[in-house]
């Protein structure tokens, strides 16, 4: 891989974590007003929840960034220690 494939994945990779992190905020709005009998319509009205769900949508992008920076981690020192020279770099990708 070149430096710009690995770019170019590394920005659809924080684009998707970025939408599955609004999505889960999103669906956790949507959850919590299942739960409590109101509207969902509801969920985003207010800047109270407005924060609520951009907490939730970057609290999960920071958790789904951190393990995959530690799986890159991991996938590096594997394949130092092991001295396999065959691991491809796409493979972090998949």
């Amino acid at each position: 891989m070149n430096d710009d494939s690995i770019i170019k994945n590394s920005s659809m990779l924080l684009a998707y974590l970025g939408g599955l992190g609004w999505g889960s905020a999103y669906f956790y709005g949507w959850g919590v007003s299942a739960y409590y009998g109101f509207p969902w319509w509801y969920v985003g009205v207010g800047p109270d929840n407005i924060a609520r769900s951009l907490f939730h949508a970057i609290s999960l992008m920071a958790i789904f960034i951190i393990a995959w920076g530690v799986g890159i981690l991991l996938f590096f020192l594997v394949k130092q220690k092991a001295r396999i020279h065959d691991l491809s770099f796409l493979r972090l990708f998949l």
